[in-house]
């Protein structure tokens, strides 16, 4: 862990912080610097987004005044009490927050919600501010609630940021206390706001050791929650009560996930989009065993309607809306796939003539998200649960071909294990 000097001169180089701490100058308005920022810099993390605390001017006109002299733009915090910005650009993401007039220690005190949150940097005396044990619990990378009942009431988001926060280093783990206190609440998760429960979750699928998140979520009975109050069209088709006592299936969804990860070095330039991907993986083991006792005339209106409803419900968790249609469309793509498979026989020609039409119906960006889940779920299936390195292998290769198809030609010659 560094130390607080070697925090202290990394904040005060920062380009984020060096322009907010010139703008507050001209402006003569105080300001200091919380949350994730000084957390991340003491565990070894560049920072990509940034809190600051001002007073003394409004922090919405405060962002709109940044963006004149570094590119960028602003939007509005409508989900959180007080006036806010958001500025979005060449300086990263940059959150303000009005200060009510307290000082670094108040503040910390009144709005701390994990003790590894509870630091501050107070750019004009320099100085790093800690409380709740923060640079403790730090250093031995545990979780460890501040929040009281009343808190988790006003912003239940905070149960599931518990677990974003444990995904920080593969260290991190909650305290037996936390972990009990967030399972016996996990229906509070019910009352959050969709774009903050979003939030979170993102930060989870993006995680390098996501499925451990995913493991978490369903360990603190807030999966079912997050399915039954705002993804409900992924539950099995059943009654409400069935719905909410069903087993999340963690072990193909991990399984997929780690196939995904390995067919994506055949497609590198689909990389960038892990996030989708991860989120489909959540949301579609259900939708194959629902799919898999339908005839096969019933698939296609099946995933039309149920499509429609997961847009709006993604839609709602995540901004832009457009990326509900997108997730949309890989799923869709994904389980027509599967379906198709299904039909036919498991051999690698059944897989290359549904990857040749899912990438041929969808493009190839698409097309080619819902084929690498297509052939993840393809070696996955093959392998009894757990694909097999010569089946990923045939996997890939197949993917690496109609992906580098052009549109209506031959495709490229096979690999000798074909």
């Amino acid at each position: 862990m560094k130390t607080v000097q070697q925090v202290a001169d990394s904040l005060m180089t920062a380009p984020a912080v060096a322009a907010v701490r010139a703008l507050l100058e001209q402006e003569s308005a105080r300001g200091f610097l919380v949350n994730s920022a000084v957390r991340d810099s003491f565990i070894g993390i560049t920072p990509n987004l940034y809190h600051f605390v001002i007073t003394d001017t409004d922090p919405l006109a405060f962002a709109h005044k940044l963006t004149k002299t570094t590119p960028g733009f602003v939007t509005e915090r409508l989900s959180e009490p007080g006036t806010g910005g958001r500025y979005h650009g060449e300086l990263g993401e940059l959150h303000f927050i009005y200060s009510d007039s307290l000082n670094v220690p108040e503040y910390l005190e009144r709005n701390s919600d994990f003790t590894v949150n509870s630091l501050a940097f107070d750019f004009a005396g320099q100085r790093i501010h800690a409380l709740h044990g923060a640079m403790a619990d730090l250093e031995h990378r545990l979780v460890r609630l501040v929040s009281n009942i009343d808190a988790i009431y006003q912003a239940p988001n905070i149960l599931i940021k518990a677990v974003s926060l444990a995904l920080l280093a593969p260290a991190f783990t909650l305290t037996p206390q936390t972990h009990a206190e967030i399972k016996a609440r996990s229906d509070m998760l019910a009352r959050a706001h969709h774009y903050a429960l979003g939030y979170e979750l993102m930060k989870i699928l993006n995680a390098k050791e996501y499925q451990k998140g995913i493991r978490m979520l369903n360990d603190l009975a807030l999966l079912p929650v997050l399915f039954r109050h705002f993804l409900p069209c992924a539950l099995p088709a059943r009654t409400t009560a069935e719905r909410a006592d069903a087993a999340y299936p963690l072990e193909l969804s991990t399984q997929l996930a780690a196939a995904v990860d390995e067919l994506l070095a055949a497609a590198e330039f689909l990389r960038k989009y892990v996030a989708l991907l991860r989120q489909v993986l959540l949301l579609t083991p259900w939708l194959r065993a629902r799919m898999a006792q339908m005839a096969r005339t019933q698939v296609k209106p099946f995933l039309i309607a149920w499509g429609a409803q997961l847009e709006r419900e993604v839609g709602q968790l995540v901004a832009p809306v457009v990326y509900g249609f997108r997730v949309r469309m890989i799923c869709v793509g994904y389980l027509a796939g599967v379906a198709a498979l299904a039909a036919h026989s498991a051999g690698a020609s059944a897989l290359e003539a549904a990857v040749e039409r899912t990438i041929a119906t969808f493009g190839v960006w698409k097309g080619g998200l819902s084929s690498v889940l297509l052939c993840a779920d393809w070696a996955v299936t093959k392998g009894n649960g757990s694909a097999r390195p010569e089946d990923l292998t045939q996997a890939a290769d197949i993917l690496r071909r109609q992906l580098a198809r052009p549109a209506g030609g031959p495709v490229p010659p096979a690999t000798a294990h074909d």
